[in-house]
Formats: structure tokens, C-alpha cells, sequence
């Protein structure tokens, strides 16, 4: 799935008509619903993420996500990262970056921190931006995360956002789908 999903991603890429769409947007605050999966949990919860370009290519950035009852211990844990990074566009609609900060994530009384850093690919259509990142966290252990993100514009500086997570860590896999509106600016 992984593998298609990044295929996908490149090619739609290096097919983006630059004459119909704009640089993808590093200046933007989100807000979607996300359902976690995995073997031994399912619950809902919420994701809360932003960033913002002031000058150049350099930006700051961050998210913070929550489940409610996730497993039968009905535990609400909640993670959040914050990053500074870089962007370098390679063309009009195609921009990669790379970012590093720190992460810390607390379950029922249970807190651990660690460095964070995300290299990924934005790339922007005429009427759809696709994302893709993988990034890596020191923390719980360590773990790979790999995200896949479509944006549809719907209104100016307006989309709606759909995307897939996957964080792969030593004890198994957790999914996380997730939808929302994303205020670009």
C-alpha cells in the first residue's frame, strides 16, 4: 500500500500542470477526526496541526493529536510534535522539505519524550494537493511513522483533507485514517 501510495504521489508530481495550480502552501492551520486501528486498539480522537512560513524556505510547524477510549483499558492518549524545517521548491507545484524537533507523547501517567524529523514531498494540482512524508520518533522506543495526505480545494484558501498514518514500532502496527478542513493563508 505504501509503495503505491508514493508512486502515486511522484507521478502526480512530475505530471502537475504548472499554468493551472500554485506552490504548495507551508502557511496553514488543520483540524481533522481520526479513527486509530490497530491490533489491539480502536477508538476515535482528533488532530490539531499547523504551520507557518515566514521568510525563505525555513518554517516552524506542529501537531497535537488525541483518541478517546482507545482499547478496553478506555485510556485517552495524546501526542504532540513541534519542528522547525526547511522547503526546497523544485518546481512551481512541487516542493520537498525536511523538518526536526521534538515529540512527546503521555498515556494514562505513562510520558515519553524524543527528537522527531519528517522528510516528505508536496505537490499541488489545479484543484488537489497531494502529500506524502515518512518521519521517524526517538520516542517510546522509536518508531517509523509514513503519511499519505489528499487535499481537495473546496472555497479559496479552503480543503478538505484525507489522509492515511502508519506508525511501525517494535510491538506492531497502528493505523490512522483521518479527515478535515485545512485554512491555507
Amino acid at each position: 500500500m505504501r509503495k503505491w501510495l508514493c508512486a502515486t504521489l511522484l507521478a502526480s508530481a512530475l505530471l502537475a500542470p504548472a499554468a493551472f495550480a500554485g506552490t504548495p502552501s507551508f502557511n496553514y492551520i488543520q483540524l481533522s477526526g481520526q479513527h486509530v486501528n490497530a491490533s489491539a486498539t480502536d477508538g476515535w480522537g482528533w488532530v490539531a496541526k499547523g504551520s507557518f512560513n515566514p521568510a525563505g524556505g525555513w518554517f516552524v510547524s506542529g501537531v497535537y493529536r488525541q483518541a478517546n477510549h482507545v482499547g478496553d483499558a478506555l485510556t485517552n492518549p495524546h501526542a504532540w510534535h513541534a519542528d522547525a524545517g526547511y522547503k526546497f521548491d523544485f518546481a512551481d507545484t512541487l516542493a520537498a522539505y525536511g523538518e526536526l524537533g521534538w515529540s512527546r507523547r503521555r498515556v494514562t501517567g505513562d510520558s515519553a519524550g524524543g527528537a522527531h524529523v519528517e522528510v516528505g514531498l508536496r505537490a499541488r494540482l489545479p484543484l488537489v494537493q497531494l502529500e506524502g512524508a515518512v518521519g521517524r520518533y526517538q520516542r517510546n522506543g522509536g518508531f517509523n511513522e509514513y503519511a499519505a495526505t489528499a487535499l481537495f480545494h473546496v472555497l479559496p484558501f479552503t480543503y478538505v483533507a484525507v489522509g492515511y498514518v502508519s506508525d511501525h514500532h517494535a510491538r506492531g502496527v497502528v493505523n490512522r485514517w483521518q479527515a478535515g478542513l485545512r485554512l491555507t493563508f
